[in-house]
């Protein structure tokens, strides 16, 4: 009997079309891996798809995973940098809106940015929204979401996001579905088969594999729907939520670079330097109080808020900056900035004598002037 329902499972699949993982590194702007816990998603992330994007062009990799001591994969498979600290990385991803920005106008070296965990993440920053909030309004839950619809697009800058969620269910970490079709959609498990619920007939055969198959695979997102064979788990015809092992892994190879700054908890922001080891647990104080405001600086008689010395250092970066280009910027994003305050702040750094606004066709530019500290 084992003998014919090993047979039966081999053929569930003769005569269907499976998405062909070769294409994955140039098809793929972002990618989201979702499924449910024990559908292989992080074997499939981790042990094929980043080995499969670096296989041509090594690139500097960093794991962001709040339960990455329960994952041991990414250590198993040699992954140099593993942020577990969940305040760190919301840093990490606040440093990578900037960094898209900074690649409009400098090229960059090849990045993977493996973000696992989203849902949990979310629920995470939620609780720090509300026992540790930020200045402002600002609030981290709405800045992660905005740092991944950021990244989904960011393959042009050679940034790539590779994210885990629990669902097939965009919407619950953020992303809507103009903003899902940017992702090539890989859903394992569960996810795989909630996603065709309304897509296919239950008499069709994709259909009929993805509900039988100990491991379905389901392509959706940027491409159109298509089954695939998990690479790592298709060799099994049953199902365990633990114990099953993977195969056919793939070796990233890793770009000796660390160029993603280290933070530590509580640490201001810090330039870029060679990481640290990651730390087993995560770090991060709840209980304590934090720290009080530092003083704005005050210059040739000004007071500047930091946020203004951010985009000072900005128009240091580029030569100059207008006004759409301060209230487009991820700081400007963030702090929801529009063309009248643009101006007001670049105003102020004129009056500190920073810089000169000139106005060209009713656009308004800052210099930043070139004997300056």
């Amino acid at each position: 009997m084992n003998t014919y329902y090993q047979m039966e499972f081999n053929q569930l699949g003769e005569g269907l079309d499976f998405y062909n993982w070769d294409g994955l590194a140039d098809e793929a702007s972002g990618i989201l891996v979702g499924g449910n816990s024990g559908s292989a998603k992080t074997s499939l992330g981790a042990g094929f798809i980043v080995g499969k994007l670096t296989a041509v062009r090594p690139s500097e990799v960093i794991v962001l995973d709040i339960h990455a001591s329960k994952n041991p994969i990414w250590q198993q498979m040699g992954f140099p940098r593993i942020e577990s600290d969940v305040e760190s990385i919301y840093q990490i991803l606040c440093w990578l809106i900037d960094e898209v920005e900074r690649r409009k106008y400098q090229d960059g070296h090849p990045m993977i940015i493996c973000l696992d965990e989203i849902n949990d993440t979310i629920s995470e920053l939620s609780q720090l929204d509300i026992i540790k909030p930020l200045p402002g309004k600002e609030k981290r839950v709405k800045t992660f979401s905005y740092a991944i619809r950021k990244l989904s697009n960011a393959r042009k800058f050679d940034i790539c996001l590779l994210g885990f969620m629990q669902s097939h269910n965009t919407e619950a970490i953020g992303i809507d579905g103009k903003f899902r079709n940017n992702f090539l959609l890989v859903l394992c498990g569960a996810s795989a088969r909630g996603e065709i619920q309304n897509i296919w007939k239950h008499d069709d055969p994709r259909f009929q594999y993805i509900q039988n198959t100990a491991y379905p695979v389901v392509i959706a997102g940027s491409n159109p729907h298509q089954i695939a064979e998990h690479p790592t788990h298709k060799h099994h015809s049953q199902y365990r939520k633990k114990g099953n092992a993977p195969a056919n892994l793939i070796q990233p190879r890793f770009l000796d670079k660390s160029s993603i700054p280290v933070y530590g908890c509580d640490e201001d922001y810090q330039p870029r330097q060679p990481s640290n080891p990651e730390p087993q647990s995560p770090n991060f104080n709840f209980k304590k109080a934090p720290e009080p405001p530092k003083a704005n600086p005050i210059i040739n008689g000004v007071e500047l808020q930091q946020e203004w010395l951010e985009i000072l250092e900005l128009a240091k970066q580029n030569g100059s900056l207008s006004t759409r280009d301060v209230y487009r910027s991820a700081l400007g994003q963030r702090l929801k900035l529009n063309a009248t305050t643009a101006r007001y702040i670049l105003d102020k750094l004129a009056e500190a004598r920073l810089g000169i606004v000139t106005e060209i066709n009713g656009s308004f530019t800052f210099t930043p002037t070139s004997d300056m500290a």
